[in-house]
Parts: C-alpha cells; sequence; structure tokens
C-alpha cells in the first residue's frame, strides 16, 4: 500500500506537518460527532432491525481471544491506514472534483460495502446488508475529517482512535 501511493502519503504526510493543529483539529470534532451520530444511527437501526449482529464486530472479537496481538495491530493500525487511503483517498478523492455529493455518498457505500460483504455473500442474508447502516456515518465522517484537515492522516487519526477506542472497550 505505502508503495503503491507512496507519492499520495508523501503530500499529505507534508500537509500534516504543515499544519498538524488543523489535521489534530479535524479528527478531534470528527471523534465527537462520530460517537454523536453513531449513536442516534444505531439506535434507529435497532428499532428497524432489532437482533441483527455485526457480523464484523464478532469476528473482531473472536479474533482478540485467539490473536489479540496481531487483531489489535491490524485493527487499529493496518486496516485504518489502508482503508482511508482506498476510500477517502482514492475513491472520495477522485469523485470529489466532480461532485462533492457523489464522493462522500459512493466512498461511504463502498466503505459500508466492504464491512459486511463477507458475511453477506457467505449467507445471503439480507439482515447483514443492514448493517451497512452502522458504517454510512464512520465513513461520512472520515471523510469530512479529510477534507476539512487536508490530510488524509486527519481521516487516519480519526479510524485509528475510533477502532482503538472499539478494541480496548471489548
Amino acid at each position: 500500500m505505502l508503495i503503491a501511493f507512496w507519492g499520495f502519503f508523501g503530500r499529505n504526510t507534508r500537509a500534516f506537518f504543515d499544519r498538524p493543529w488543523q489535521v489534530l483539529g479535524a479528527a478531534g470534532v470528527g471523534m465527537v460527532a462520530f460517537y454523536g451520530l453513531n449513536e442516534l444511527v444505531c439506535r434507529i437501526l435497532g428499532l428497524l432491525n432489532a437482533g441483527q449482529v455485526n457480523l464484523n464486530d464478532q469476528a473482531i472479537l473472536t479474533r482478540l481471544g485467539t490473536s489479540p496481538r496481531s487483531t489489535i495491530l491490524m485493527v487499529v493500525f493496518l486496516a485504518p491506514v489502508v482503508e482511508e487511503a482506498l476510500f477517502r483517498g482514492y475513491v472520495f478523492g477522485n469523485l470529489r472534483e466532480y461532485s462533492r455529493g457523489a464522493a462522500y455518498l459512493v466512498s461511504c457505500l463502498f466503505f459500508a460495502l466492504i464491512h459486511v460483504w463477507p458475511f453477506f455473500a457467505e449467507s445471503w442474508d439480507v439482515g447483514c446488508l443492514m448493517v451497512m447502516g452502522q458504517y454510512l456515518v464512520p465513513g461520512a465522517v472520515m471523510a469530512w475529517a479529510y477534507e476539512k484537515s487536508g490530510s488524509l492522516w486527519g481521516s487516519v487519526l480519526l479510524h485509528c482512535a475510533v477502532n482503538g477506542l472499539a478494541v480496548w472497550g471489548a
């Protein structure tokens, strides 16, 4: 990932060091927005699809029990860098030139789909697709943090923090 996106990461790292407080501020505001909006959406989805379990969360909990170090490394550090480069850097960044709304929509849908697709493809349970709603808020907030901070590192830091707190809470 770093080799393929070397120039992209270089530009974003320079942008981070040019205005670190703007990047950290966007990540901080993103944390507040994430937890507030996510709570609201999860409650609404709970009413619409009561009893549906987030299988992605369950898989992570299972991995934490069997191999905690590698799971923490993957969930807290590796996945945020890869997902942010792909969904915010590549998809959002390229589509934003044409349509800001489409950039938010498509990047959020892809982000949500990647988190539920393996479970849907295995079971063909449409309820799995309802869980996508839980990932739309994080996708939108992380895209906002990327856009507001002017650096991919704003959304990466936010993503690392959110995943880190989720793992810690588990």
